[in-house]
């Protein structure tokens, strides 16, 4: 006590209680510096932020890959510290770079009687462990709000392996499902021999029915509303189509094909570089649960290791997994990803969207060079019918038609926004003709719309009226690959669609070439092609049908001078007009007359960007066209009255003269 200065109790405590004396703790040596640390980041970015006890697994080949292509230099010692390293440690060491997603809304809605004819999945019609049944769903990008057409995807999920295609859809009718499902056998290594779908009427029709009996395929159902029935495809649902794409609101056109492109890009690289775990046992132990898992694996080695390919067809999926730089494929799905976020329709309004860009092709060159006719294989292009086919409209009707006469209407709509519901067509069509198409006719409008789709995906006919264009359009698949299209202005000579477009509604005759751009390619008749703005009006008001029929004729040859001195450098919207305002400023015209062709093409300019998503001259189409003389018509001014006939007169005759400026430089 007079050494160390206790109290004798306190002496006394000290040594009865040895084993419950602590030293004071010590902070540990880091073990992983830096260099581990950004090379695992690297790694788990590559693999689009993979959870660790998947990543760990496929780390050696992937860290072989990363370094044999430059993109990482690690010593033996940090090479050997990250390839020892545990899950749960890498899980710790990428906690602070991961985030979280929102939930999505349900759009599945309960499908026809038919549902009672399709059994539901039973172990003993599945093989689960024999590649080839799949699990189908549809995610709709719809942005939280389900009002108004949007894209939808349509997934499907190998059991067995874990291969997952995804393909859009611009609407979720019975047809354009059966097409996806026709294109989706091309994308599969091996044979669908079963599908399992939800209780929507998407998938439980006749038409899907009658398909899996064609092919002999399985057809089953889960519960309803039991969604761990298809337990496997919700999970791609998220961490492939909710994860790259996310929860914006996609329409149109050009959104439609940028996600196609990127679904492409996404065909290789989730298959080739997304490990995935399988489960393999589970026990239960009062109230916990231990769940065992194999070691994670990418779907195409399930593939391989499942017997079910030939030794060619395997050495040939081996060839492909070893051609590509992950990193670079990532850097490529990352640019598709930022294309397709662009396409995204505002969340509140339409007026905040931002228009869209270039269309941003895949290419897969970039990511494989050393592959040869990957492509082959993947033939996604209908062949060419042999056979002329019948009219889209020319199909039997057996009772008295309610929509007589206004299916031409219909069916422009239809080609001008294909998202467009037949719901919001019905509203179109009754705030047109009050009184005379109620809530009964929906069915029938319903099958007509249907009808109309199944012949435009099966035989897709050349854009435009049905009462005849000048000049013929090459069809997308037709356009030269190496060089765009010709950008020459469009004619205007169809009668106008009445009701201005919805949002993301694009025209009919814009397409996208290689290059990203919309443009649209004619092919003049004769020595010259007619520049005309037409437009027709509603039933009410006849006389504005004759507003603007008069047209300036204008050469092939001086088109093309109108676009010569763009062809490095497309010419925008906002540019044309302001070169247009140019000139009459030099002419010395008077600022009264400025004044009114600044406000209409303003108007016009506004239109073209917030309704049609356009901002190229080349861009604009006849049906945008009409579609802004259609909407002068019934928008009221912000005094709140209609504009007269000769005030709609006058936009027009500004904007022939903006457009037969353009002809003439």
């Amino acid at each position: 006590m007079a050494v160390t200065g206790y109290a004798r109790k306190y002496a006394q405590w000290l040594l009865n209680h040895v084993e419950d004396v602590f030293a004071p703790p010590t902070a540990l040596r880091r073990r992983y510096g830096p260099e581990v640390e950004e090379a695992l980041v690297l790694a788990w970015k590559t693999l689009n932020r993979i959870c660790a006890k998947r990543l760990i697994p496929f780390l050696p080949d992937l860290l072989e890959t990363l370094e044999e292509e430059g993109h990482i230099q690690l010593s033996e010692e940090h090479r050997n510290l990250l390839l020892s390293m545990s899950a749960a440690t890498a899980d710790r060491l990428l906690q602070a770079h991961r985030y979280i997603h929102p939930h999505s809304l349900a759009t599945t809605k309960a499908g026809p009687l038919l549902k009672q004819q399709i059994p539901i999945r039973t172990y003993a019609q599945w093989d689960e462990a024999k590649p080839g049944f799949l699990e189908v769903d549809l995610v709709a990008h719809c942005g939280g709000r389900l009002q108004g057409g949007c894209l939808y995807t349509i997934t499907l999920t190998d059991v067995a392996t874990g291969w997952t295609e995804c393909l859009p859809l611009l609407n979720r009718g019975r047809e354009a499902v059966l097409a996806a499902l026709q294109r989706a056998r091309t994308r599969f290594p091996f044979p669908i021999l079963g599908l399992d779908t939800d209780n929507g009427g998407e998938f439980i029709n006749e038409e899907v029915a009658a398909h899996c009996v064609r092919e002999q395929i399985t057809f089953t159902r889960g519960r309803p509303y039991e969604k761990q029935d298809q337990c496997f495809v919700e999970q791609k649902n998220g961490v492939v189509v909710r994860q790259v794409v996310d929860h914006g609101r996609l329409v149109g056109e050009h959104a439609y094909r940028q996600l196609d492109e990127l679904y492409r890009a996404l065909h290789w690289y989730v298959n080739c570089f997304q490990p995935s775990m399988e489960l393999v046992s589970k026990q239960v132990e009062g109230r916990k649960i231990h769940r065992i898992y194999d070691a994670a694996k990418t779907p195409l080695q399930r593939v391989l290791l499942s017997g079910a390919l030939s030794p060619e067809e395997q050495q040939e999926l081996r060839a492909i997994g070893k051609a590509f730089d992950p990193l670079r494929f990532f850097q490529q799905v990352e640019q598709l990803q930022q294309a397709t976020f662009r396409c995204e329709a505002s969340r509140c309004c339409a007026s905040q969207f931002t228009p869209p860009t270039s269309l941003v092709p895949f290419d897969l060159a970039a990511c494989a060079a050393e592959l040869v006719l990957l492509e082959g294989s993947e033939t996604d292009e209908v062949p060419p019918e042999e056979k002329k086919r019948a009219s889209v409209l020319d199909w039997r009707r057996t009772s008295k038609d309610p929509f007589a006469g206004r299916w031409e209407q219909i069916l422009t709509w239809v080609r001008t926004n294909p998202t467009r519901s037949s719901g919001d067509i019905l509203r179109e069509l009754q705030s047109l003709f009050p009184r005379r198409y109620e809530r009964s006719h929906l069915r029938t409008l319903q099958r007509g719309i249907r009808k109309i789709r199944a012949q435009v995906l099966q035989a897709p006919e050349e854009a435009g009226s049905l009462q005849g264009l000048q000049g013929n359009v090459l069809p997308f698949d037709e356009l030269p690959q190496a060089q765009p299209a010709p950008e020459d202005l469009v004619s205007f000579s169809s009668p106008a669609s009445v009701g201005a477009p919805t949002p993301g509604e694009l025209g009919t005759r814009s397409f996208d070439s290689q290059q990203g751009g919309g443009a649209l390619s004619a092919r003049s008749s004769g020595k010259g092609s007619a520049c005309v703005l037409a437009t027709q009006a509603p039933p009410k008001r006849e006389a504005a049908g004759q507003i603007i029929r008069r047209s300036t004729s204008v050469s092939s040859q001086s088109a093309h001078q109108t676009f010569s001195r763009e062809k490095d450098q497309r010419l925008t919207i906002e540019r044309a007009i302001q070169e247009y305002l140019q000139a009459h400023r030099t002419v010395g015209h008077r600022p009264k007359t400025l004044e009114w062709h600044q406000m209409v093409l303003t108007h016009l300019r506004q239109y073209l960007l917030i309704e049609c998503h356009l901002h190229l001259i080349h861009q604009i189409t006849e049906t945008a066209m009409r579609n802004w003389l259609a909407s002068l018509m019934q928008t009221p001014t912000p005094r709140g009255a209609l504009r007269s006939e000769s005030t709609i007169e006058t936009y027009a005759r500004s904007a022939r003269a903006f457009f037969g400026w353009l002809v003439e430089q």
